[in-house]
């Protein structure tokens, strides 16, 4: 059964990047729950975290570049491409600089110091007792720990599983990548030792086909040259239509290479469209959650009834105090706040003696919700389109509506605001 490494304590020493006046680095242990490294670009987060993958890998690579995948290549690593990424980054080029981290599988606690300057190992131990400190060792211990075939399968599930590095490739697009990543974890060591050099020698012997392949060709184009010099015309006409029937097969095979290619490529643009599809449909949901509890907070003391007319608005209902239907949420946010500034029922129906005794007349309260109606259709069209309170030669105009906004041809629009006065102070 595979043992999954679990970083237990990290210790950074004498690396200037981590370096401070009252510390000489890093030391922290990792307890259970989520660690969140937090700081504005250039403090070394990303080094951070490469110093962690570096500790457990050492100094290799995939023997190819990592973008073709976890099968891009034989099950090989070699040494790591780009050696000086640790010393780059600091003036003394990190030459007294070490990392130390205990490393959990399962119930054994491995224990290992390498200097960053080039990742050779200073201290090794298991469970507190000192073994070989040297890379084949290591990489012979881990191996055993985590109960991989191979030290490239524990690479793999470095790479792949335990770090989200910014560069890794998704194992989710790449099926031959899926298939090595389940034979690492599903299969037992023998099967999964034997899977991966069988996989190596068909791999191998791919290759030395295509060169034999590549050279058989070029003998074939020297014969004819030579048989077309030789001025056999019998000979070279049979010569070229095998060569014609060479190259006919050869088509024929490029052409079914590319229709699988395209079929390839199809299927992924179809992956590709299905994740774009969740991505938006995780967006949308995100994007409700964060509008409801915005809304919750911007209104806390709604009351039950309010509340129900608050919902469907957001769901595009229109309101139920008025029958206005708004064409966005903004519209339908402009509508809830003009019945809560002058509104006080269900109904719709305005209180004006309500606010009598703190002088509330009639008249003033036209002018007031003249003024509110003004403003919102002001936000709705154009600013400066909507005028309330205009005074004109022929009287006081309560709502003016500018031509500019009602279109071309059209004239100017003028509403008029009456208050209906009842006996009455409360209906209910």
């Amino acid at each position: 059964m595979i043992q999954f490494p679990i970083i237990k304590r990290l210790e950074i020493r004498r690396y200037g990047l981590f370096q401070n006046e009252e510390s000489e680095g890093i030391a922290h242990a990792f307890e259970r729950g989520v660690h969140a490294v937090v700081g504005i670009n250039g403090l070394g987060k990303t080094t951070l975290l490469n110093i962690l993958y570096r500790a457990l890998l050492g100094p290799y690579d995939q023997s190819k570049s990592d973008d073709a995948g976890l099968l891009g290549s034989q099950h090989e690593l070699s040494t790591w491409r780009n050696r000086n990424f640790f010393r780059d980054r600091v003036s003394d080029a990190a030459r007294e600089a070490t990392v130390e981290i205990d490393v959990a599988f399962g119930k054994k606690l491995l224990t290992v110091r390498r200097r960053l300057s080039n990742l050779q190992i200073e201290h090794l131990s298991i469970d507190g007792v000192q073994v070989e400190a040297s890379l084949e060792k290591y990489a012979d211990t881990v191996v055993e720990l985590s109960g991989t075939a191979t030290f490239f399968d524990f690479f793999a599930i470095l790479r792949y599983l335990v770090f989200f590095l910014e560069d890794r490739v998704e194992l989710i697009w790449d099926r031959r990548s899926q298939f090595d990543m389940l034979r690492v974890l599903l299969f037992d060591t023998a099967a999964a030792k034997a899977a991966s050099e069988a996989y190596d020698t068909a791999q191998a012997a791919d290759s030395r086909s295509r060169n034999r392949r590549a050279i058989l060709g070029r003998d074939r184009d020297r014969l004819a040259a030579l048989e077309a010099a030789s001025g056999d015309d019998q000979a070279f006409q049979f010569r070229a239509l095998q060569t014609a029937i060479a190259e006919a097969e050869e088509q024929d095979r490029e052409q079914a290479k590319k229709v699988e290619e395209a079929r390839e490529n199809a299927e992924e643009s179809r992956l590709r469209r299905e994740k774009a599809l969740l991505d938006l449909q995780e967006a949308r949901i995100a994007l409700e959650y964060e509008e409801q509890a915005h809304y919750k907070d911007l209104f806390p003391e709604i009351g039950e009834t309010a509340q129900h007319v608050f919902l469907n608005l957001l769901s595009g209902g229109g309101c139920l105090v008025c029958g206005s239907v708004g064409s966005d949420v903004a519209d339908h946010l402009r509508i809830l706040q003009f019945h809560h500034d002058f509104t006080r029922t269900p109904s719709g129906v305005l209180e004006p003696w309500s606010d009598a005794g703190h002088g509330i007349t009639g008249e003033k309260l036209e002018i007031r919700i003249s003024k509110a109606l003004a403003h919102q259709l002001d936000l709705k069209w154009n600013r400066g389109s909507v005028l309330a309170e205009v005074g004109s030669p022929s009287g006081r105009m309560d709502i003016y509506v500018c031509p500019d906004v009602l279109g071309a041809g059209r004239g100017p629009c003028v509403l008029e605001i009456k208050v209906l006065r009842s006996n009455h102070r409360r209906m209910w």
